[in-house]
């Protein structure tokens, strides 16, 4: 009976690993994955109450990615491909144009307005996914995309470079966090590579906001003197895809893109099974 009893209980372990580990993807009050295994975006009842809005009805935690846009400087479309586990981002982007892809946290309701939640990464601030430039369009292979990665607080402050730009201000453009520009070898901002290709194939992007600084502006900008972002109350990460050629003749903007690519196991902050809690469906 004790051998049956053990034999019962091994299978039922295994089924519930098999089903938890099937999908992964949550969100909580501190932080958020997504395999992008389910067509629609985790979710999770907030304990915020809206207020005088929605009668009063529970807020929702919901991972919100870019909508899809078109118009006359870019156009995007976003296809959660729960089949292959990616996330599928096409872009067009023009001249001089810079279009922030944004991954936001859901929203609750304050005096008839609408209000972001917020994620607190106090604790636990490592960012990581898998990034993979496709061959679908043409991409010169002497120049590359840039990527430039960043958070943003509830008070509109920004963490984009990282923290030992304080020690050259002059050429903060070398810190910026992502897969951008000619960093040196001696700088961790994510992925130590000036720029990526498809012929890079799957690169694995990880980095610890706790090492970066803050600034208030998202484009341009110096870094700020005084560290003054919130990580308790982060409202936004957002990606910034950007041709590496630049146009020397005109400040250094970069030239038109056309791209695909896909994103994979994306984590961000304390992320557990045990905080799962009630989704919002």
């Amino acid at each position: 009976m004790e051998y049956i009893f053990h034999k019962h209980s091994i299978i039922l372990t295994i089924i519930f690993l098999f089903f938890t580990s099937k999908s992964i993807s949550q969100i909580t009050e501190t932080g958020v994955t997504d395999d992008f295994s389910n067509f629609n975006a985790p979710t999770k009842k907030s304990a915020v109450l809206n207020q005088n809005c929605d009668n009063n009805s529970l807020a929702c935690y919901e991972l919100t990615i870019s909508k899809d846009t078109i118009n006359q400087n870019h156009s995007i479309k976003t296809i959660r491909d729960s089949v292959h586990q990616k996330l599928n981002i096409d872009l067009h982007q023009s001249y001089k144009t810079y279009y922030s892809y944004n991954f936001t946290f859901g929203t609750s309701c304050k005096n008839n307005s609408i209000i972001p939640l917020t994620i607190d990464l106090k604790n636990n601030s490592i960012l990581s996914f898998g990034i993979e430039l496709l061959n679908k369009y043409s991409v010169d292979t002497t120049q590359g995309i840039y990527l430039e990665i960043y958070l943003e607080d509830i008070n509109g402050q920004v963490l984009k470079y990282d923290k030992k730009v304080i020690e050259d201000l002059n050429n903060n453009w070398q810190y910026w966090i992502g897969i951008t520009h000619s960093i040196p070898s001696n700088i961790d901002v994510g992925f130590n590579k000036s720029r990526f290709l498809p012929s890079d194939g799957l690169i694995n992007f990880s980095y610890d906001f706790k090492q970066a600084w803050s600034s208030n502006t998202m484009l341009g900008g110096q870094p700020d003197l005084t560290y003054n972002f919130d990580i308790s109350q982060v409202i936004k990460l957002g990606l910034m895809f950007r041709s590496s050629h630049l146009n020397y003749n005109d400040n250094y903007h970069s030239y038109p893109i056309k791209i695909n690519i896909e994103i994979s196991d994306f984590k961000l902050g304390k992320h557990s099974l045990s905080d799962l809690g009630t989704t919002c469906n």
